[in-house]
């Protein structure tokens, strides 16, 4: 079995279709591989937040070519078909024989991971029978919404144009060119309603061959023409199999080094499969929070930045992706401003990010603003990158800042309850947004928002020297000590807020206490609430790709082997089709990259029990039988590279590391 490929030779189901992307854009491949005029997917550019509203917005897809044979569009069908996603190289193939066995045909494309704005293609028509076949590459933005205006731009040559979403910084260009024909009539140009293209064709004999290739630019800025143009130009020189050779060569950014191997050979793909599908939505260059749909063509969710960016995908990248992860906080860094102002409107100090945020920084959920955990999520992540590197200076340029104004936040949404002697929060919503419906409103004292708020008034008390004066470090420190997290007496344990019933949950809450805080070492604790709140999570069938990471993990600290095994064998259940891609649920629904992060997760910090909050790597596997050995290199903590090794049965990790390279 290649566990560098997932090589498919079936039909799949629509919401199966596979994605690719190199951090800037990116988009699900069409079921035959090359679209066409009736092509219901588009691409994603990375941040496109446009206008007033800053609405997220779609621009054509680089790969969109209609096929026909006699005049006639060509079909694929379920026999005679093949796709293959190489998770190394990231370049994507399919090949299929039409319905009715006139022409084979084949495309493989990728979007570049070393120059940004490119993305290109090679299509293949073999002829099965003599005839006349026709390829149309296109720029089509029939299924792009908000755009105000399209100009037609474009170097001698080539196709494209200037798309206007009402933002005059962040016009998009577009620039398509066919850069090699084979066996075809030079392009002819056409023109349609929001519809740019070329005709190419050939009268073939039985076994006569069409192939072109196409370089597509897809550039943002106030004047994104020029960089389009000199993208394409520079490619051209280059031509397509040079820059499918730098592509896969520029791919090692995210694989030099890091290597998987697990006894369990599909374990193994899904895990490479899961980085694949993580990192498609992130690049070194790009500083931006990344979002639950990555840059598929689904863009659920309003393409939004929610705080998944912060507890389910930068765990994992932490460990492997340190820069991704920084950019992560510099991205929230960046909208300290907008977060202030989110207080400020609350009637409160510090700052408060948005639950659902776009590119200022302001919130867009309505009520669900509410979930104001997401607050101290990023204040945790922000110390815990500083601490899992060593890098003291970001720390102090960026992170403590962060901390410090979400424990003024905190404070001012802090009240204390005299009769008590307790330090409460009121009126939130908890990342369990399913209480909202049960409790009929803002609940009390959530345990999990409490409890991360208690750890940043903690942490910007003994690290806001000098941003903070000394009467609100001494404060926070006392709020801190004396926050509430509520109790349920009758069965042991933390409720989920106050006066919490025991109803059904839509994902993990509680658990956050014991992974990757650890608020307690005691295992039968630790075992008592997370299974009390897997099963009232069975209650509602859902089991969110979020819930077994963090159940898996927290048991992981319990030394639960099976607990761990469970949880690797629910989260199987948030991926769909062949190519397993992530998703929400196992209900179903669209690309959901939260879900590899969290596999991820529960595979590093539960499966291996990586430990990266003390002074020194370590870890507590928790493999059961029927998982087999694993062993996951190219691992970073301070400053070094670490491969983390172990067997079934094993307590302790064999942990080899070396020093990298200084830049």
């Amino acid at each position: 079995m290649n566990t560098w490929a997932y090589d498919i030779g079936c039909w799949y189901p629509e919401e199966g279709s596979p994605f690719i992307g190199n951090g800037w854009i990116g988009g699900n491949i069409p079921l035959n591989g090359h679209g066409g005029s009736d092509n219901r997917y588009i691409a994603t550019v990375a941040a496109n937040y446009q206008g007033a509203d800053e609405i997220n917005r779609a621009v054509p897809h680089w790969l969109n070519v209609d096929v026909c044979f006699e005049g006639k569009p060509v079909k694929a069908w379920f026999f005679d078909f093949r796709k293959v996603l190489d998770l190394k190289s990231g370049v994507f193939m399919t090949e299929y024989l039409d319905s009715e066995k006139n022409v084979r045909v084949t495309t493989e494309t990728f979007c570049h991971r070393g120059e940004s704005p490119l993305a290109a293609y090679r299509l293949t028509v073999r002829a099965i029978k003599p005839g006349r076949v026709e390829v149309s590459p296109r720029l089509d933005a029939t299924g792009c919404v908000g755009i105000e205006g399209l100009r037609t731009s474009a170097a001698e040559g080539a196709m494209g144009w200037e798309i206007d979403f009402g933002d005059p910084d962040r016009r998009i260009a577009q620039e398509l060119v066919v850069a090699a024909v084979s066996g075809a009539s030079p392009p002819v140009p056409f023109e349609e309603e929001r519809v740019l293209g070329q005709r190419l064709s050939a009268r073939l004999a039985a076994g006569g061959v069409i192939s072109i290739d196409v370089l597509v630019a897809t550039c943002r800025g106030p004047d994104p023409i020029p960089r389009a143009h000199s993208v394409v130009a520079e490619s051209l020189k280059a031509g397509y199999d040079a820059l499918k050779r730098s592509h896969a060569d520029s791919m090692k950014s995210i694989w030099d080094g890091f290597d998987i191997s697990a006894e369990d050979q599909f374990l193994e793909r899904r895990l490479r499969g899961a980085m694949f599908y993580l990192t498609a939505g992130f690049r070194d260059d790009v500083v931006w929070g990344g979002t639950p749909s990555s840059l598929s063509s689904k863009m659920n969710w309003g393409n939004c930045v929610f705080w998944d960016s912060e507890f389910y995908m930068f765990p994992p990248l932490l460990l492997t992706q340190p820069v991704i992860a920084r950019n992560m906080i510099l991205y929230r860094h960046g909208l300290l401003e907008g977060a202030r102002e989110n207080a400020r409107a609350g009637g409160n100090v510090g700052a408060r990010f948005g639950w659902q945020s776009h590119r200022d920084g302001s919130g867009h959920a309505g009520p669900f603003e509410n979930e104001i955990h997401v607050t101290a999520d990023i204040a945790f992540c922000a110390w815990w990158y500083a601490h899992s590197t060593g890098d003291k200076n970001f720390y102090d340029r960026y992170g403590r800042e962060i901390v410090v104004e979400a424990a003024r936040f905190f404070a001012s949404r802090t009240v204390w309850n005299s009769a008590e002697s307790r330090a409460e929060i009121h009126g939130v919503i908890p990342p369990d947004e399913h209480a909202w419906d049960h409790y009929a409103g803002l609940v009390d004292n959530s345990a999990m928002t409490n409890c991360y708020a208690a750890w940043t008034l903690a942490k910007g008390s003994e690290t806001g020297e000098g941003l903070a004066t000394p009467g609100e470090r001494a404060e926070w420190q006392r709020l801190s000590t004396a926050m509430w997290l509520p109790r349920d007496n009758k069965h042991n344990l933390f409720a989920e807020y106050e006066g919490y019933p025991g109803h059904a949950v839509k994902q993990a809450d509680v658990g956050h206490l014991f992974f990757p805080l650890l608020v307690s070492e005691d295992p039968e604790e630790i075992r008592r609430n997370v299974y009390y709140y897997a099963d009232r999570e069975k209650e509602t069938g859902l089991y969110l790709m979020h819930s077994p990471s963090v159940y898996g993990s927290a048991l992981s600290r319990a030394g639960d082997v099976e607990g761990v095994r469970r949880f690797l064998v629910l989260s199987g259940r948030n991926a769909t089709g062949p190519f397993e891609i992530p998703r929400e649920s196992n209900y179903g629904g669209g690309v959901c990259a939260t879900a590899s992060g969290s596999l991820l997760t529960l595979v590093l910090y539960g499966l291996l029990g990586i430990e990266n909050q003390g002074e020194e790597l370590t870890a507590h596997p928790c493999l059961a039988d029927e998982i087999g050995a694993l062993s996951i290199s190219g691992l970073t903590f301070r400053s070094r590279r670490y491969s983390v090794s172990a067997k079934p049965g094993a307590t302790k990790a064999e942990i080899a590391s070396f020093s990298l390279p200084k830049p």
